[in-house]
């Protein structure tokens, strides 16, 4: 079988998480069956509906306000061993390190391409009113190990549950992981429960030695809104559900 490489940002699900459902309307799941894959939205995309995704939580900036060598907090200070710009204070530098990659981290959010799931062993009512509030949705399950096993693609492809926190007061020691921030999500969203499957196109690392090119050629660029990966439908699908909101018509139409 197949499994998502280990990785310090992705957390795999408990055992009692392990059952994933993917709610959509009908057109996207009659898209999902006639392509036989799984669609991976852009974060940058995604951010139209959240302008958070995939950013650093405010408690990070607040170096801007640092006056002091003594101001850096400890899990900032391994920014210390770096080469000062010439003219630059100590301070100063760790000051542009952190700007430098917060500006990364935006950017880079152009070549992060996720697919989202709910964990829970239930439906949820919630998940039902967002995703197919006008009652012509479907639901489908599966699980952490079938995920796996059901993607065809040679790309790598990582996978883990969304960390929720609250971006106004909780450090997040980022030690300049990019995938770290995609992993990561405001508190107010916990209630998705989210398992979520990331593809970095990393394309551009291979293509560029200058890290300031790279960002500069990724921010240019015009990238797709989303992506797809082939999936084994038979091995991803346990069961499929019909919205409890749908019409008779619509159960009619969608029963075999």
């Amino acid at each position: 079988m197949k499994f998502f490489p280990e990785h310090p940002a992705f957390v795999p699900p408990e055992k009692d998480e392990y059952k994933v459902w993917r709610y959509m309307d009908f057109t996207k799941f009659v898209s999902m069956l006639a392509r036989r894959s799984l669609y991976f939205a852009g974060l940058k995309k995604m951010s139209e509906e959240d302008p958070f995704e995939g950013l650093l939580p405010d408690t990070y900036f607040q170096c801007r306000s640092w006056k002091t060598v003594e101001d850096i907090p400890e899990h900032e200070r391994w920014r210390l061993t770096f080469q000062p710009r010439p003219g630059q204070t100590p301070l100063e530098m760790v000051k542009t390190s952190m700007e430098e990659f917060a500006q990364t981290v935006f950017i880079f959010r152009k070549v992060l391409y996720v697919n989202c799931w709910h964990m829970n062993n239930f439906d949820s009512a919630a998940m039902w009113s967002i995703y197919a509030g006008r009652g012509s949705g479907i639901a489908i399950t599966s699980s952490y190990e079938s995920l796996q096993a059901s993607l065809q693609t040679s790309q790598k492809l990582f996978g883990g549950k969304i960390i929720y926190s609250d971006y106004s007061a909780e450090i997040v020691d980022v030690q300049s992981n990019l995938l770290g921030t995609v992993m990561r999500k405001r508190r107010s969203f916990d209630f998705e429960r989210e398992f979520r499957i990331v593809f970095w196109d990393d394309s551009s690392l291979r293509d560029s030695s200058k890290t300031n090119e790279m960002l500069e050629r990724i921010d240019k660029a015009v990238m797709p809104d989303g992506l797809e990966f082939q999936c084994d439908l038979a091995t991803l699908i346990d069961e499929i559900y019909v919205s409890p909101k749908s019409a008779e018509w619509y159960r009619e139409l969608c029963s075999p």
